[in-house]
């Protein structure tokens, strides 16, 4: 637990959206491996807490700004506000099941798609209205003004 502690800034920072559950999940697993553990042979003990022990110093350490400044490690570049985020893991995931399918995943392409579909129905509903009949015959179920104009080309 206490590892976790000592590493959670570099976990908020990494990922600000996610950052918070992760460092609460990682609490969590911490408490629950207590009784888990109880079951393990003496030997993990002995791997476990010195291999804990040297990445707590290890974080605690690298915090250090003279340490940084030693090993000429950087400062992490703040976001800059306004900027686009990243897409994280799960909407990355969901993107590409997108793209295997056809189907857009950007707001500009769902337009298109759409405006494109919209542009099927009335080409159908020209060809199934025969030259002189009515609009009240011509009129489709489904396509009608207000869905037409939705989104402009």
């Amino acid at each position: 637990l206490a590892t976790i502690e000592a590493g959670k800034e570099q976990m908020m920072d990494s990922n600000p959206k996610y950052g918070p559950v992760m460092v609460n999940a990682f609490r969590a697993m911490a408490v629950v491996m207590v009784p888990v553990m109880t079951t393990f042979p003496a030997a993990m003990l002995c791997y476990w807490v010195p291999n804990n022990l040297f990445s707590m110093g290890q974080s605690i350490l690298l915090r250090n700004g003279m340490v940084k400044e030693a090993f000429g490690i950087w400062e992490r570049p703040k976001p800059v506000p306004g900027a686009a985020q990243d897409a994280g893991f799960q909407e990355t995931l969901n993107n590409l099941v997108k793209k295997a399918k056809g189907e857009p995943t950007t707001e500009a392409a769902k337009m298109k798609a759409h405006n494109e579909e919209i542009e099927t129905r009335k080409q159908v509903a020209q060809m199934a209205d025969p030259p002189g009949q009515s609009d009240e015959a011509a009129s489709q179920p489904g396509v009608n003004d207000e869905e037409l104009n939705i989104v402009g080309k």
